[in-house]
């Protein structure tokens, strides 16, 4: 059995199935749960302390985001990421990222721009508290919420998916 110690519920805003979906993926970017391993639902339930419903839902989530692969009659398998897959991912985000932060230069007011100052703070706040799940998630939102100036919601949510299947799985500090 895994002990996760990325596995903290307590978002208000979040349902349950995206909390453990948060905590999931915390755990597979620290390590917790490793590529290649074999995960039932009933046992990460009882590591989370709900019912295994919402975490066969997140994890139903996960597989479609090409994290884990359904397992039938087992759990779910964290899929292996090769560093073939990590440059194919970095290639399409530089494709899409590079000319809309450029866009957003041109276009983005000065109170737009000091907007993303908190985030950015966050960012460092994390860093220097050696907060590695802190710092990837005020990274990710930063990034969004600066892709987001350049006005188009659906590149944003390819850019957050390429996101979450290229993160540094493994990475166990800053």
């Amino acid at each position: 059995m895994v002990t996760l110690q990325s596995r903290k519920l307590v978002s208000p805003t979040e349902n349950l199935r995206d909390q453990v979906a948060h905590a999931l993926r915390a755990a597979l970017i620290a390590g917790e749960i490793k590529p290649g391993g074999v995960y039932s639902a009933p046992a990460l339930a009882a590591e989370f302390g709900v019912s295994p419903t919402p975490v066969r839902e997140a994890m139903l989530d996960l597989a479609r985001e090409g994290l884990v692969e359904v397992v039938r009659n087992k759990g779910f398998r964290v899929t292996e990421m090769t560093e073939q897959d990590l440059d194919e991912y970095t290639e399409i985000r530089t494709l899409i990222e590079v000319p809309t932060v450029g866009k957003v230069v041109r276009t983005a007011t000065r109170e737009q721009l000091e907007a993303l100052r908190p985030g950015a703070e966050a960012i460092v706040a994390a860093a220097r508290g050696h907060d590695l799940i802190g710092y990837l998630d005020a990274d990710r939102r930063f990034h969004l919420d600066l892709l987001a100036l350049g006005g188009n919601r659906h590149l944003v949510a390819v850019v957050g998916d390429l996101r979450k299947r290229s993160r540094l799985y493994g990475l166990t500090e800053l």
